[in-house]
């Protein structure tokens, strides 16, 4: 590129060649400090200026006080028959966006001094904050007004103030060495001669620009009244009778019909299928069709533009919302495990460990590995579902998976995307909160089960599924990713290997929690839009949905325990002095409890890189407080609810004095009904309830001496 040979910038003369002679264009007289030329150029607007007429001007000294060019139409050198475009940046905004779409060898968005290595760049020197871009185009672009107006002076930087002209019939440009109103010349800043851009490589900086108008509600293309070569709406290129004929941007149409393509049906249909689609287009609409070497260099082209365009699409709108949400000190202030049962009793009455232990484990979905399973047992009518759902409310919805029902295969199927190239069907559920609002199906548990033992990452089931045209196939399926899961089930004897790898918990059944609870359904009944107004404006609750919303974009993954976890295993030894295997897995739901507590305070904690936090001392004190409340059931294997009939029914029972000879199943049931109110099935007793504290050692059962066929309940000697 031309570097050297620039002239003085009092030699106007000679910058008046500059422009005609090795830029190609038309030259016009201007006093450019008061915006006017002295003649009239209309008829420049198509045709060249004679060279004749340019010796003369120059003769009569005319170019003295400033010059213009006509922009589009190059008239010789190297660049005949291209288009000069011309791109007016005047603010600082407006330079900040249109440098953005190119790269510098790191990947960075480049400034405006490595733009002026390519392309031709003017400025004043008493503004740096605007400048004019020139560079050749194979196509020409439409017109576009400048914004300054519409930016306002007070919000002079808060709005991209741009213009673009690409033909004569748009209009001129004042250029080097002309004067600015300000008094100030216009100058470049780099290489005299401009980069040209291919008809793609035009195509896309044009929808760069017309993006840049879309994000901050300015308008470009659609708003082109067809002087210039605009691009025909998305809809239309899609219409059955349309076409594009050669020299008529083929190239730039399928382009647009690849992107648009790849954008709309990329998660729906496999890539061969979308570029069928395309190929179609290409057929159809293309007068004549590119052949298939261009057909192929133009889909590789989009998908390498599309793909990476999408996902920026999607981290903006990541990051806007980061915008949005104000990090401010009452926001990331510490908080305890009391002050979040305080906000989640506005809708969930007592229960404080199980809102709590469930709280914490969506919020640990967001961590590499250290998500909680969690099982919700009890009673009918109970309100187990009703918990997790409720604190879902809080979280994300694009995480939430609510099932109220699975076959062992449909649940393979939800949301799986098919790689082409692994011939597999990937359900992706990392960082997913599924709530199975009835117990699944057992053999779903069974083949679940891996997947709650985090026993890896990405684990490939081979399923069997029925064809159309009758026999079976086989289809091989990838669930990546470790999701909180939570069930509900009335269900009391869970299968052993599922009660190891959940926490089970039990909503409260005392009489004051039903009392709150009743009081909480009568508001919500009398007057349910006004309830559900009053809890989306509750300030705490708002709080809360902003503060797990602040943890979700802080990208916190792994949370370190100090000292190699020894604090925490040496409370833990000095707890439990007979170890059992299934501490194993109790054991490491401690750590996440912690975990949780240091993830709740996120902002709080020392930060050991991007992703990674260490927990302090007061969430393993905070950590062990929560799990303790769930220690003696957990650790029996039991639910809250069977232990607490043990506690409040059973054990008072075998406690009284002369009760040697066991308690019946029938006193069981009447203390039970003396205390709950309500009645307990025998059968549920015989074969539920019993028999799992029968297993875990609180009770046993002998025959009635006076009765073989009865049996007693006595405690374990």
């Amino acid at each position: 590129m031309e570097t050297v040979g620039i002239p003085p910038l009092e030699d106007h003369n000679r910058w008046a060649d500059f422009w005609y002679y090795q830029r190609g264009l038309s030259v016009l007289p201007a006093d450019t400090m008061r915006k006017k030329t002295y003649i009239t150029w209309k008829q420049y607007e198509t045709s060249r200026v004679p060279e004749e007429q340019l010796a003369q001007w120059k003769a009569e000294n005319a170019f003295a006080k400033g010059m213009a060019i006509v922009l589009g139409q190059v008239w010789d050198g190297d660049h005949k028959g291209e288009h000069l475009i011309f791109v007016d940046l005047d603010n600082q905004k407006a330079i900040d966006e249109f440098c953005s779409y190119f790269k510098d060898s790191e990947g960075k968005p480049a400034t405006l001094e490595q733009l002026a290595q390519k392309f031709i760049v003017e400025q004043h020197e008493d503004n740096p904050a605007k400048a004019h871009v020139y560079f050749y185009s194979e196509i020409m672009f439409p017109k576009k007004s400048s914004d300054i107006r519409a930016a306002g002076e007070e919000t002079n930087d808060q709005i991209p103030a741009l213009e673009v002209k690409g033909s004569g019939l748009h209009g001129i440009a004042y250029c080097t060495p002309s004067f600015h109103k300000n008094g100030h010349r216009y100058k470049i800043i780099g290489n005299t001669d401009a980069v040209k851009l291919s008809e793609d490589q035009s195509q896309r900086l044009l929808e760069h620009i017309d993006d840049i108008c879309r994000r901050y509600g300015l308008h470009y293309l659609e708003w082109d009244d067809g002087t210039g070569n605009a691009q025909v709406p998305i809809t239309d290129l899609f219409r059955d009778d349309f076409v594009v004929h050669e020299n008529h941007n083929r190239h730039g149409a399928l382009l647009r019909v690849i992107e648009s393509l790849i954008k709309r049906n990329y998660s729906i249909l496999k890539p061969a299928e979308i570029r069928e689609f395309a190929y179609r287009w290409n057929q159809q609409h293309c007068k004549p069709p590119l052949d298939d070497k261009e057909f192929e260099k133009q889909w590789r082209d989009g998908a390498k533009w599309i793909l990476p365009k999408i996902k920026e699409e999607e981290q903006k709108e990541q990051e806007e919302q980061k915008r949005v949400l104000e990090l401010t000190e009452d926001l990331i202030k510490e908080v305890s495990w009391d002050h979040i049962a305080s906000i989640l009793s506005s809708s969930i009455k007592k229960d404080r460990a199980a809102k709590l232990i469930t709280f914490c484990g969506m919020l640990l979905a967001q961590t590499n590995k250290d998500q909680l399973n969690i099982g919700f047992q009890a009673e009918s009518s109970a309100g187990k579902s009703y918990i997790p759902m409720e604190i879902a409310s809080y979280f994300p919805q694009d995480e939430i998976m609510k099932i109220a029902s699975a076959s062992p295969t449909a649940f393979y199927h939800k949301g799986g995307k098919w790689d082409d190239k692994r011939k597999v069907l990937i359900v992706d559920l990392e960082h997913k909160i599924i709530i199975f609002m009835d117990m699944p199906h057992f053999q779903l548990m069974e083949r679940l089960r891996s997947m709650l033992a985090h026993d890896d990452k990405e684990l490939v089931y081979m399923i069997t599924e029925n064809r159309k045209s009758g026999g079976l196939r086989t289809k091989t399926v990838i669930l990546r990713g470790y999701p909180s899961v939570f069930f509900a089930s009335a269900k009391q004897n869970m299968d052993e290997q599922e009660k190891t790898r959940v926490i089970q918990l039990s909503p409260e059944l005392d009489q004051e929690k039903l009392i709150e609870s009743l009081q909480l359904a009568a508001l919500r009944n009398a007057n349910p839009t006004a309830f559900a107004k009053k809890m989306a404006e509750d300030p705490q609750r708002v709080w809360l949905v902003n503060r797990i919303s602040s943890i979700r974009h802080c990208t916190v993954r792994e949370i370190v325990i100090p000292d190699d976890g020894r604090v925490v295993y040496e409370k833990f030894m000095q707890e439990h002095k007979h170890l059992k295997p299934r501490y194993q897995r109790d054991f490491p739901r401690v750590f996440a409890l912690i975990k949780a507590h240091a993830l709740l305070n996120a902002y709080k904690r020392e930060k050991l890189s991007d992703d990674t936090i260490l927990a302090n001392e007061t969430d393993i004190e905070a950590g062990f407080a929560l799990y303790s409340e769930i220690e003696s059931s957990t650790e029996l294997g039991l639910s809250p609810y069977l232990y607490s009939i043990y506690i409040d029914v059973i054990k008072p029972l075998l406690d009284q004095d002369g009760i040697d000879k066991g308690v019946s199943r029938e006193e069981v049931i009447k203390k039970f009904y003396q205390v709950r109110y309500r009645p307990l099935s025998p059968q549920t007793l015989k074969q539920e309830i019993l028999p799992q504290l029968e297993a875990v050692g609180l009770i046993e059962q002998k025959p009635d001496p006076e009765d073989k066929r009865k049996m007693l309940i006595h405690k374990v000697e």
